[in-house]
């Protein structure tokens, strides 16, 4: 309960009929206020008042709902954000309240992958495996790589 309400009523019985006088009253002496200008970094500051003295601490209320996303492209050196290249894309975040933007560089998203030691990238994209065309014990199929003819070798072998 609120400083000095749980106190009153505790001193007063039940049946008590000042009881309901005394609750009224204390809650006509308590007031919550709107600050005029919020705390810095704050949507909204509110202040508890008993008897017109503020008690407690402020209340600070930070109101962050997602307002936009944009995906946008850099346009200038360093600019939204340390290390942009002119050309690159990034997704803006934008907020209501005081929060600034936020920008998420598009290249974050994107596995980068290098072709080489038998991967082969095509140019939509398409990550394969390269296998030769002749070789006698390997194929390569949608199932994946697999063996082949390697029984025949081996009895061969022996």
């Amino acid at each position: 309960m609120l400083y000095g309400i749980d106190e009153e009523i505790n001193n007063r019985k039940a049946g008590d009929s000042n009881l309901s006088n005394i609750i009224t009253n204390l809650s006509n002496s308590i007031t919550i206020t709107k600050q005029e200008l919020p705390e810095a970094g704050y949507n909204d500051t509110y202040c508890l008042y008993v008897d017109g003295v503020q008690v407690g601490s402020k209340i600070n209320i930070l109101d962050t709902v997602l307002n936009n996303i944009v995906i946008k492209e850099v346009t200038e050196l360093n600019v939204p954000y340390q290390g942009a290249q002119v050309g690159d894309k990034y997704i803006e975040y934008s907020f209501t309240g005081n929060l600034p933007n936020k920008y998420l560089p598009v290249s974050d998203l994107v596995i980068r992958y290098k072709e080489g030691n038998g991967i082969s990238i095509g140019n939509d994209n398409t990550i394969s495996s390269k296998v030769f065309i002749n070789d006698k014990y390997l194929e390569n199929s949608n199932e994946g790589i697999k063996t082949k003819n390697i029984d025949n070798a081996i009895a061969e072998a022996k």
